[in-house]
């Protein structure tokens, strides 16, 4: 992805930044990060590494480290007045997010809002996944075959991690017959679900509604 942009910056002519997150969870993060970095330079590309620093958690590591790297990116965006955030999320993050957000109970929105953008209203940032339909194993093969590079996280092996075992939970349902065409068809019909009860609120809000004194009455 950082190849990609740094292609169409040259082409637009715009000015791209590029971040690299070292969650510094473990040992070799540092130094695989710094590795990356070294690499991506054959490309002008020049990268800044985000450090999160302090205590790290010992419990919903995962899910703290998540939120602690948008905050990361999210502040760097601010300080060099981003308005639009390119993350690298393929179509299998958006498969294992929503067995995750199922497990916590989300209604129609939440099982169905991981899409291609979003707006971050509080910081007035646009956040964009151009790789949100392309699966991991292409962009890996590209990684290995094309660009000759590649690092694996060794945590994409721990079966602590609730993702991790969301996603051998998605292989063992493929060979039963729900595979990832027909997740993304049910996350679709949600999409389309969640679509149209949201117009026809908003209608019924427009035809009916009278707002007094920063209130709504609905006759």
């Amino acid at each position: 992805m950082a190849f990609l942009t740094k292609c169409y910056s040259l082409i637009n002519k715009l000015d791209a930044k590029f971040f690299i997150v070292d969650h510094k969870l473990r040992k070799n993060s540092s130094k695989e990060a710094k590795l990356v970095k070294l690499f991506l330079r054959k490309f002008d590309i020049d990268c800044k590494i985000l450090k999160w620093e302090g205590k790290k958690p010992h419990s919903n590591i995962q899910g703290i480290a998540r939120n602690n790297r948008y905050d990361l990116l999210k502040n760097a965006c601010k300080k060099n007045n981003i308005n639009q955030l390119l993350i690298g999320h393929h179509i299998d993050d958006l498969y294992e997010n929503f067995f995750i957000r199922l497990l916590r109970g989300s209604g129609l929105k939440g099982l169905s809002s991981f899409g291609e953008v979003i707006k971050e209203e509080e910081n007035n940032i646009l956040i964009l996944r151009p790789l949100i339909n392309f699966e991991k194993k292409e962009l890996i093969y590209i990684s290995k075959n094309v660009f000759k590079f590649f690092i694996e996280d060794p945590s994409n092996q721990n079966f602590i991690f609730q993702r991790i075992r969301i996603r051998k939970l998605i292989l063992e349902l493929n060979k039963e017959g729900f595979d990832k065409k027909k997740l993304d068809l049910t996350i679709k019909n949600l999409k389309s679900a969640d679509s149209a009860i949201n117009f026809y609120v908003e209608k019924n809000i427009q035809n009916n509604a009278k707002f007094i004194k920063q209130k709504i009455f609905i006759f």
